[in-house]
């Protein structure tokens, strides 16, 4: 399965879930290369799965854009099979 750009990096963070690092990209950017990974596994049958999207550019360090994407994954696991959440700081002000 290819679904993502040479510069992209995925690394197996903790049991089934996985990292996934889209360096220089944006959000919008990162969250439809998310869509695409989803779709694809979804198109192959392999399995259901869950997104988060969290960006870096909003958080002070590593661990926190991990912490944001973490909690941006249970929101989506909560949601549903087959989902994608995208973090967004901005808009959770609005939402709550």
């Amino acid at each position: 399965m290819r679904c993502g750009d040479p510069e992209d990096v995925v690394v197996r963070y903790r049991g089934e879930e996985f990292l996934v690092m889209f360096p220089g990209k944006d959000l919008d950017t990162a969250a439809l290369q998310a869509e695409k990974i989803k779709n694809e596994v979804e198109q192959e049958g392999l399995n259901t799965v869950s997104i988060a999207v969290a960006h870096s550019n909003v958080y002070k360090d590593f661990d926190a854009v991990v912490s944001a994407a973490d909690i941006a994954m249970n929101r989506a696991k909560r949601d549903g099979r087959n989902r994608m959440f995208v973090d967004n700081p901005h808009l959770e002000r609005f939402l709550s």
